[in-house]
């Protein structure tokens, strides 16, 4: 399954317009609630990863092309566009 970002925060995560959980970074967009994660894209530089956040603490967060969260693989199928992206669940 393919689908932007505002699929899949519909689809999959709920419509919640607030993390849970503090997060530093200042570029990564958030995309919503997937079970006790929060679902962020991060471009880094050219180099997006998907991040899922599990508390505040710093330490406290999954990030990678493909992870596996609450039962799904989460991975991106094309590079950061102008704040989009597409994810295959």
């Amino acid at each position: 399954m393919f689908a932007n970002t505002s699929a899949v925060r519909h689809r999959v995560m709920g419509t919640s317009d607030k993390p849970r959980y503090e997060h530093d970074c200042k570029v990564c967009k958030y995309l919503g609630h997937l079970q006790e994660y929060d679902i962020y894209v991060c471009p880094q530089q050219g180099n997006p990863t998907v991040v899922a956040r599990f508390s505040s603490k710093g330490r406290d967060y999954l990030s990678g092309q493909r992870l596996h969260v609450a039962g799904l693989f989460l991975q991106l199928s094309y590079g950061w566009d102008d704040g989009n992206a597409a994810f295959e669940c």
